[in-house]
């Protein structure tokens, strides 16, 4: 009688990809255009994956354990994530309305929409 073979099993399935990377340069808070992330993000509140993304769930959790209501927490993550496919997951230093489609609030002072906080523009609304 020949030797059996033991059956074979299928190939492990392979890993899912990561997102690139951010470089350093580009994961600095003071990227961040919404005052209310970056002070998270800032005191470690918030934590954006190499990739600079974070979750419907994450913010939400996130808001609610610096004391944000349950009610707010929920309209603000809703209306931020919610037009998003998939797993709603968005690049927090990539937020800004004025060049990338909407994700950020309807409106900007602008004090926080390029690469760190303008003092001008916070002097003209002071």
């Amino acid at each position: 009688m020949p030797p059996t073979t033991p059956p074979s099993s299928p190939p492990s399935p392979s890993p899912p990809l990561s997102p690139p990377s951010l470089p350093e340069e580009d994961r600095k808070w003071e990227r961040i255009t919404c005052p209310v992330m970056s002070a998270m993000v800032k005191k470690g509140d918030l934590v954006p994956n190499a990739a600079g993304m974070i979750s419907k769930q994450q913010t939400l959790q996130a808001l609610l354990n610096v004391g944000i209501s349950r009610k707010v927490a929920k309209e603000t993550t809703d209306a931020n994530f919610d037009h998003l496919g998939g797993k709603k997951e968005l690049n927090v230093f990539s937020m800004n309305t004025n060049n990338t489609g909407a994700r950020e609030h309807f409106r900007s002072t602008g004090i926080r929409d390029a690469s760190e906080p303008s003092v001008s523009a916070y002097d003209f609304f002071a």
